[in-house]
């Protein structure tokens, strides 16, 4: 799948093993313009299949028309801000 943004949601000051929710939260917007929402929860292992450390319902479809924006940047814990 290709996206054409990408941004992490999640509080970027947070240590990783903290715990804390948003940690390793990610979302692409991909060509169709739905918002999919993705979490890390992994060590960074090398997996070929490239589905280890992922949470379940990573990559379902939280948004759609997100592909109006310009650009998208997060404001942490979640919320995500774009300029048209």
């Amino acid at each position: 799948m290709s996206f054409i943004h990408v941004v992490y949601g999640g509080n970027g000051t947070t240590p990783v093993d903290s715990g804390l929710p948003r940690v390793g939260e990610i979302y692409g917007v991909d060509q169709n313009g739905n918002l999919r929402w993705y979490r890390y929860k992994g060590n960074g292992e090398y997996n070929p299949a490239g589905n280890q450390g992922w949470y379940p319902n990573s990559g379902n479809i939280v948004g759609n028309g997100w592909h109006s924006f310009r650009n998208l940047f997060s404001g942490g814990n979640g919320v995500l801000y774009g300029v048209e």
